[in-house]
């Protein structure tokens, strides 16, 4: 009578091994007995002279003796069959590298390598990229640093934390999109508009880190391929305000703020006689920077590697004159606290609290004032050179040194005898 597997194992003593099988192209299948009623396979096979055994995996006893994959429990004897002959296959076909052994090693390495880069990874975070690239403006001198650190803050880190600990080279396009979506459904849609921006910008600096030497070498560490943001589609009109004061309205906000015996009236005047400039870049003026007849603001704008751009504003009279009640003598020109610039949105809701408040809104102030000038037969040229608009072409980018002084000068005074004026061109709305 034939003797089975299974009493052939069951005779077995501990530790001792047993031929199961012969195994093609090469070695054999063994069979060992462990503690109590466990046997483990093995595939035995020889390699420059050297004998070696590779575990295959336990004996299940249930399993069907046809099963050629092993089950849940372990592997029949056929299934184990099958598990060696794979294993001889592959060590026949790599026997110039090493054999099987050497597969094996090259694997394991492969895996241990993938644990680690993952493990690493689990620090650059979403939320540290997005602190890292708030600390990298903050360093360049940009004036949206405070801005861009808030809006990740609230919209990002601290509506989305599961999101925010994930790997930053993990995040998809779909979850920008699911933040912005919120964002907008809330109401949000220019806000939603800004923060794309901002995120694909932070994106765009660790996508760029292996190729771009402006960029710090800790953000190649982020091992971005790709930016997730750029396939999600654009939401809102822009950054800029739609909806400029008309001539009637900045006649009415002159009138709220020209008699205002404070510091908000005095920041208020300034901004409006200076052009309605970018409060980001206004509200970081340095003493050291104002100057008998003009101011130097600095406009942090424009690509990776590129320092903020000297932005001169002359000072008419009565500029100068809202400029001095501010008493600049600490750092900054506009503090309110000794050695602190003015918050992100202390101008903002100056404006918004006046009497009679007619949605007095600081961008609403600056594109009413481009609105005006235009009207009052400025040139095009002339009021993005007072504003501080983008500069393209490299004959203005680097050969232009003319700051249009004079031109600007004479852009504001026209404004301000629109202000003053009883008499003047009403624009339409």
């Amino acid at each position: 009578m034939a003797t089975t597997h299974g009493q052939i194992f069951a005779d077995l003593a501990p530790g001792k091994f047993t031929r199961v099988a012969k195994v093609v192209p090469s070695g054999s299948l063994e069979a060992r007995r462990m503690a109590g009623d466990v046997v483990m396979f093995y595939w035995r096979y020889t390699y420059e002279n050297n004998s070696s055994r590779e575990v295959i995996g336990v004996w299940d006893s249930k399993a069907k003796p046809k099963d050629l994959k092993p089950t849940a429990r372990g592997y029949s004897v056929l299934a184990a069959q099958e598990a060696a002959r794979e294993m001889a296959a592959l060590h026949r076909s790599n026997l110039d590298a090493g054999g099987y052994a050497a597969v094996m090693a090259k694997r394991k390495a492969e895996q241990q390598k993938a644990k680690q880069d993952k493990q690493n990874l689990s620090a650059f975070t979403l939320q540290a990229l997005l602190t890292d690239y708030v600390h990298w403006l903050g360093a360049n001198g940009k004036v949206s640093e405070g801005k861009v650190r808030t809006q990740f803050k609230l919209h990002v880190i601290n509506a989305w934390p599961e999101l925010a600990a994930l790997p930053a080279n993990e995040v998809t396009e779909e979850q920008i999109a699911d933040i912005l979506r919120k964002m907008i459904e809330a109401g949000k849609v220019t806000t939603a508009w800004g923060l794309r921006k901002m995120l694909r910008a932070a994106f765009q600096m660790a996508r760029e880190a292996k190729t771009n030497p402006a960029v710090p070498i800790k953000f190649k560490d982020y091992a971005l391929k790709f930016n997730p943001v750029n396939d999600v589609k654009v939401v809102g009109g822009g950054g800029a305000d739609m909806n400029p004061l008309s001539g009637a309205e900045m006649h009415a906000y002159w009138q709220a703020i020209k008699q205002l015996d404070t510091q908000q009236g005095a920041v208020l005047r300034l901004h409006l006689l200076t052009g309605g400039q970018r409060l980001e870049q206004l509200r970081a003026l340095k003493t050291v920077d104002v100057h008998a007849a003009h101011i130097v603001l600095w406009d942090g704008k424009g690509k990776v590697g590129t320092a903020p751009r000297q932005h001169l504003v002359p000072l008419i009279p009565e500029a100068k004159r809202a400029l001095e009640m501010c008493n600049p003598t600490g750092d900054y020109a506009l503090s309110v606290k000794d050695g602190e610039p003015l918050g992100n949105n202390t101008i903002r809701l100056w404006a918004q609290k006046l009497p009679g408040n007619q949605s007095f809104k600081p961008k609403r102030v600056r594109s009413g004032v481009e609105t005006l000038l235009a009207s009052l037969g400025v040139s095009k040229e002339i009021r993005w050179r007072l504003q501080s608009h983008g500069i393209s072409g490299v004959q203005d980018r680097h050969y232009n040194a003319y700051e249009y002084m004079k031109e600007k000068e004479e852009a504001l005074s026209l404004l301000f005898k629109y202000l003053e004026g009883s008499n003047s061109p009403r624009l339409s709305g």
